[in-house]
């Protein structure tokens, strides 16, 4: 699938990565909303340009990202 074609993003299932989240949802220039209540940030080491690109956005809850083990949140937006 392209990018341009993502609408929503909503994770179903708890989802605990680890080490960087870059780029992650990068690009997804005519998404409306992503859902980060089940993403599970604490063992994240750089969120870099994590939602750069990601024009479509309204807003954007970001109150579920723990970035304390976050070492670069560099052009996050």
């Amino acid at each position: 699938s392209r990018r341009e074609d993502v609408k929503r993003v909503l994770m179903r299932d708890a989802i605990k990565p680890s080490g960087p989240l870059d780029f992650l949802f990068y690009g997804l220039s005519n998404c409306v909303s992503i859902d980060l209540g089940k993403l599970d940030t604490s063992s994240v080491t750089n969120m870099v340009a994590m939602f750069s690109g990601c024009s479509g956005l309204a807003s954007l809850d970001l109150s579920p990202l723990d970035t304390s083990g976050a070492l670069s949140l560099s052009g996050m937006f």
